[in-house]
């Protein structure tokens, strides 16, 4: 049989139905009427199909010269106004989904943002009272103009990790900030040092943002915010027994923002910011204590150290090459020094006579830097400025054997 008499892409059934059979009527289709049967299936004999073909043409004319009369009857006014209506349903439709959408969303966040405030609570409940600071500096003790700079960053408190070079956990961590606690007023006090300089730079915390970290959920995110705010208050308290003034700055890190999802994620909301606000509230008895407001951007530092121009910054969102330049065209200023973290390794570079310095991490290498074959010592820089500017860099090293047992 024709292929041409089966039916074709494109075809509906009732096309296809008509086609034979009316073909069959005209002369142009070759093949019986019971064949025509068979072919569509149709439950009937092929004198019953061949008796109602003949009027079959004239009922499918009728009907459609029916709706044309039907369809010529109605103003092109009226189905204007249909299509408006139509179109206009359609439109507050798509602004119901929207708004229920945008309703959800800010349901989630109020759920969320209220179930971080209890866990905020509920730790700052559980803590001991903050033990009264006043500086044991003497009058007759030499001071110098020297002023020292501290470096903090990556902390990574709620990180675990256990390898061949490292090993890290709470009691890792708080070993590591006691002996920096020491060696920074140890050679605080060799260079006569009045005035100190905190640059807290971020990734204090582990936080949720890759799968592994995402395991802990909000309530370990916020014990991990508590503990680093703990430690800072501790490190910043005991500074301003031995210095005469302290002076705290801060930019956030990559690992404090509170969207696991980058592309999702918004600059203003992040875990750094609750330590920065619990620091306020807990120091805020110290009178030579001052926590330093960025005033230029919010992840951007700008400070004065001896008359030399100071930029720190976290580093997720600069490279140590670029850096000098690129802050440079942003703030219409040159630094002479710019601070930088993230890295988890110390490097120094000079870009046009500016001074990029990395800090080092305190945690030291994790898993993941094993796995890639990458190891970087635990440390934190501590340096010494005077008129002239950098005057020598302390890399206090966190590692040694007693601390990583």
């Amino acid at each position: 049989m024709d292929k041409a008499y089966n039916q074709q892409v494109g075809e509906d059934y009732e096309d296809w139905k008509y086609r034979l059979i009316l073909g069959k009527r005209d002369g142009s289709v070759k093949i019986s009427w019971a064949e025509i049967c068979e072919l569509l299936g149709l439950n009937c004999s092929s004198e019953h199909i061949r008796k109602i073909a003949l009027g079959v043409a004239d009922y499918r004319d009728f009907l459609n010269e029916k709706r044309q009369e039907a369809a010529d009857d109605i103003p092109q006014s009226s189905i204007d106004k249909l299509d408006e209506k139509k179109f206009e349903l359609q439109r507050q439709k798509i602004q119901m989904q929207d708004q229920k959408r945008e309703l959800n969303k800010k349901l989630r966040e109020w759920a969320r943002a209220d179930h971080i405030r209890d866990e905020i609570v509920k730790a700052i409940k559980s803590l001991k009272p903050l033990a009264p600071h006043k500086c044991h500096c003497h009058a007759e003790e030499e001071i110098s103009t020297n002023e020292g700079v501290l470096l903090l960053s990556d902390w990574h408190v709620g990180q675990f990790t256990m390898n061949i070079n490292n090993s890290f956990n709470d009691v890792v961590l708080e070993a590591r900030v006691r002996k920096l606690e020491e060696k920074t007023i140890e050679y605080g006090k060799l260079h006569k040092v009045g005035r100190m300089h905190v640059f807290a730079l971020g990734d204090f915390i582990n936080g949720l943002i890759h799968v592994t970290t995402r395991i802990n959920n909000t309530e370990n995110v916020i014990q991990q915010c508590m503990h680093a705010s703990e430690l800072l208050c501790d490190v910043i308290g005991t500074l301003s027994e031995n210095f005469e003034d302290v002076s705290v700055y801060f930019a956030r890190g990559n690992h404090d923002r509170v969207s696991a999802n980058m592309k999702e994620s918004v600059t203003a909301e992040s875990f750094f910011d609750l330590i920065q606000w619990y620091l306020a509230a807990r120091l805020e008895g110290i009178e030579n204590v001052h926590l330093i407001e960025n005033t230029v951007d919010s992840e951007i530092i700008t400070a004065d150290i001896c008359g030399q121009k100071i930029f720190a910054v976290h580093g997720h969102k600069d490279k140590p090459a670029k850096a000098v330049q690129n802050l440079s065209l942003m703030l219409r200023e040159i630094p002479d020094y710019v601070f930088m973290g993230h890295f988890h390794s110390a490097a120094e570079r000079e870009v046009q006579g500016a001074e990029v310095i990395v800090n080092s991490s305190l945690c030291g290498t994790d898993d993941y830097a094993v796995s890639i074959r990458k190891y970087s010592k635990p440390a934190q820089k501590f340096m010494i400025f005077n008129e002239d500017g950098r005057l020598c860099t302390y890399n206090i090293q966190l590692g040694n054997k007693t601390l990583a047992a």
